[in-house]
């Protein structure tokens, strides 16, 4: 419940947000509680088996980048994921990464949203978030990209 509290707290920052999540939130076991519970729905869920979505900016936080996952988002303008497994496969695919736990980092970035200033809160080093900008090229989409 609190990963998708502060889930929610991040999309508020925005304007214009949407909060979705992963296959193992739909199908586990574990039982929301207040209002995250309308959230923690199947139509909710991005990836092969749930929606295919295309925003400006997805935040991927706590998702370990797996295939079925990646096919629903990887067509983002730009992805920044958070993750305490520095080799997630998500990192190979994704704008920024933040090592960190998501607990610590969302409540951080949120703040830098409603202070206007999201870029510090992933560029360079994030300023404490461990934020980094993957060397690799993260996609390979074909075209000109």
């Amino acid at each position: 419940t609190k990963g998708m509290e502060l889930g929610l707290d991040l999309v508020d920052a925005f304007d214009d947000a949407d909060l979705g999540i992963s296959r193992g939130i739909v199908t586990s076991s574990y039982q929301f509680e207040g209002h995250v519970e309308r959230y923690a729905k199947e139509e909710r869920q991005i990836g092969e088996t749930g929606q295919v979505v295309a925003p400006d900016l997805y935040i991927a936080a706590g998702i370990s980048g797996a295939i079925q996952h990646k096919v629903g988002m990887d067509e983002s303008e730009t992805i920044v994921s958070i993750n305490t497994d520095p080799e997630a496969d998500i990192r190979d695919f994704s704008d920024y990464f933040i090592e960190g736990d998501l607990f610590e980092v969302l409540p951080r970035l949120t703040e830098a949203i409603e202070r206007g200033e999201p870029v510090a809160a992933v560029a360079d080093g994030g300023e404490g978030t461990g934020g980094s900008r993957p060397d690799a090229d993260r996609r390979s989409k074909g075209g000109d990209d």
